[in-house]
């Protein structure tokens, strides 16, 4: 029984550990990209940047909020720290 709930845990905790995005390092990144540093999302390009922070929502389940940037033809929606729009399928690396 305790090895059967010590393998229940093990696999709740592996499918908890999905819900957060790991991107590669930007270390030597060649622009256009993305940059996520912690919820702040910035389009880098060679003209320059332009970067949102997530909006953070707590309440019901459903209930969401939204933020975008553009800079130039590139956009970006964020929600959640997460990416939910990009326009032109950018790179995301992390800081």
């Amino acid at each position: 029984m305790r090895k059967f709930i010590l393998m229940s845990a093990l696999l709740l905790l592996a499918g908890c550990s999905g819900e957060t995005d790991e991107y590669p390092s930007a270390e030597n990144a060649s622009p256009p990209y993305i940059l996520k540093e912690g919820c702040k999302f910035t389009i880098i390009s060679d003209q320059g940047s332009a970067g949102v922070t997530s909006p953070q929502v707590s309440g019901a389940a459903g209930v969401s909020a939204s933020m975008s940037v553009s800079l130039g033809e590139m956009s970006i929606a964020v929600s959640d720290c997460r990416v939910v729009e990009n326009s032109h399928n950018l790179t995301i690396y992390q800081q």
